[in-house]
């Protein structure tokens, strides 16, 4: 998953999956996690920039970390999802199904985020979007979808999501309804959340979307490093990203999309986020194979890691 996951973070995390994901489930519509871990985080320190969290280890074994320090209580901050599903004759895209965007909202509303969904987005509308949410001080015309967009980011809000679900291409370029300019690159995307009020704090970036035409085994790329970012593709470099009913997706919620909101609905209380994202690997790279084409492939979700600290969404004082 990240680069930050240690050979310790991976086998804490594989032995919490063993014990709270059912991965040998073969049926799409039934929660991957099927119970809460008993763990909880506990502030214990506070450090200048970041506190130090608690947590009672397996197998008895507690253990300290760095982390972010998060709101205990009250809302986050912003969570923004962006679901295209429905697009133009033209674009030559084939519509997808609904599915995806209930998971994310249940997902980041349980998390104590204000999460917004905004449907059906071309590329400049999806850029505006992430501009209009970054606060005042944008040339941003709020018109046609954006028109009654009033979410913004708060001076004390201690991190921001955003979850884009659309069509996408190699290259790391997202799809807009209409296709109409080429596509937009997801650089420019991370680029608008580089807001002045999320200096220092946690921006994480879920995109679930194609990122090719290949389904053979994927191959690892390298980024500039950004501080302070996490975001986990549903798919590798230059791979498909594919559904419960084993197509692409435009046939019913995707398997990464499904096994994220689930996870993060059973760990959030005991595990942080990078963790629950080796979770979210694992049991999508351990489902059965897909058959696409007539051949047997598998998906592998990638994250890119560039937080200085932990991220516990929730612990005690």
């Amino acid at each position: 998953v990240g680069s930050k996951a240690g050979a310790g973070d991976v086998a804490a995390a594989e032995d919490i999956a063993s014990k709270h994901i059912d991965s040998s489930s073969q049926h799409s519509d039934v929660l991957t996690v099927t119970a809460k871990s008993s763990r909880v985080a506990v502030k214990v320190k506070e450090e200048a920039d970041h506190i130090v969290v608690r947590t009672d280890g397996l197998n008895g074994i507690t253990e300290d970390f760095d982390a972010y320090r998060m709101n205990a209580s009250g809302r986050h901050g912003v969570a923004l999802v962006i679901s295209n599903t429905k697009f133009s004759k033209d674009s030559g895209l084939e519509n997808l199904e609904e599915k995806d965007k209930e998971l994310l909202v249940k997902a980041f509303k349980h998390l104590s985020y204000e999460t917004v969904l905004l449907e059906n987005l071309n590329e400049c509308e999806i850029k505006n979007a992430v501009q209009l949410v970054m606060g005042p001080g944008n040339d941003v015309t709020r018109v046609g979808k954006l028109a009654k967009f009033s979410a913004c980011v708060h001076q004390e809000d201690d991190s921001f999501i955003l979850a884009i679900s659309s069509h996408g291409t190699s290259g790391d370029v997202l799809c807009g309804v209409d296709q109409t300019g080429g596509g937009l690159r997801e650089d420019d995307v991370i680029q608008e959340m580089k807001c002045p009020l999320l200096n220092g704090k946690p921006k994480i970036l879920f995109i679930q979307a194609c990122r090719g035409t290949e389904s053979s085994d994927p191959v690892k790329f390298d980024k500039a490093p950004l501080q302070d970012f996490l975001v986990q593709h549903s798919s590798y470099e230059g791979k498909q990203s594919f559904t419960n009913s084993e197509s692409l997706l435009s046939k019913r919620s995707g398997v990464y999309v499904r096994t994220l909101a689930d996870t993060l609905a059973k760990m959030y209380e005991s595990t942080d986020l990078l963790g629950m994202l080796t979770v979210v690997s694992k049991i999508v790279q351990e489902k059965k194979k897909f058959r696409y084409e007539d051949k047997k492939v598998k998906q592998c979700p990638e994250a890119e890691d560039n937080l200085r600290y932990k991220v516990f969404f929730t612990y005690r004082h």
